[in-house]
């Protein structure tokens, strides 16, 4: 299974096709409304994985999902990516619009892969004074 080497949600970001570099712009820890329901804007959650040689060369075939949970919502997903391992770092990167906030709280997105936990990004949504 390839390793996770981070994953986190910002409001977006960059590749550089000729060096596969990635800018990622704005990481997403707190937001702030004036009321509430409020609504988070698009966000990208990106997350890079490494692959062990052996991954590589039998160009293993992995499932991410995503699970989104929202105060005084029901959990929202999963959703799914698949990725093959032929590179040794691997970008996956999804996009998400809209994602509602009915309240103020604490929304997690938790990742898995292949039915494991491996990492959960919060995001703290608080209203303005």
């Amino acid at each position: 299974m390839p390793k996770l080497e981070y994953f986190l949600v910002a409001e977006s970001h960059s590749v550089d096709r000729s060096t596969d570099s990635i800018s990622i712009f704005n990481v997403c820890n707190t937001r702030q409304f004036a009321s509430f329901p409020a609504t988070l804007p698009d966000l990208d959650l990106i997350s890079c994985w490494l692959s062990s040689q052996e991954e590589r060369d039998a160009q293993a075939d992995t499932q991410l999902e995503i699970f989104v949970r929202v105060p005084g919502n029901k959990d929202e997903g999963p959703f799914r990516a698949n990725f093959r391992c032929d590179v040794e770092f691997q970008h996956v990167i999804l996009g998400f619009s809209e994602i509602a906030a009915p309240s103020p709280g604490m929304i997690e997105f938790e990742l898995m892969i292949d039915n494991k936990h491996v990492a959960t990004h919060s995001i703290r949504v608080t209203q303005t004074d």
